[in-house]
């Protein structure tokens, strides 16, 4: 299992479960997502606190990862079958080639 978690935020409390395991404890890999203890990076007022950083640096790390991933099937000679912005010249009738070929695992956006 791969855990997306913050270290700081797993160090710095216990576990919801008195003794019980955390998600670190359980993963094989475990990335840190480097958000503070509690999330929030803003303080509105004493014990207020805004702004997720693991929103942020999650949807970075998955981002990362995938065109990793990518990159090394592409290295390999395998096809990347990735949709493309419909605002593109052939960018509808490629996207709707990937859901008809991969419906059974994509649900499309729109109805």
């Amino acid at each position: 299992m791969i855990a997306l978690t913050s270290l700081e935020h797993t160090r710095s409390s216990s576990a919801r479960k008195t003794g019980g395991p955390r998600l670190a404890d359980l993963a094989d890999v475990v990335i840190d997502n480097c958000a503070p203890a509690g999330d929030a990076a803003v303080e509105l007022t004493p014990g207020a606190r805004i702004g997720a950083v693991s929103s942020l640096t999650g949807v970075l790390i998955a981002q990362v990862l995938a065109e990793l991933a990518c990159r090394r099937l592409l290295e390999r000679g395998a096809g990347v079958p990735v949709f493309v912005s419909a605002s593109l010249a052939g960018g509808d009738d490629h996207n709707a080639a990937l859901y008809e070929r991969y419906r059974e695992r994509v649900r499309p956006i729109e109805p």
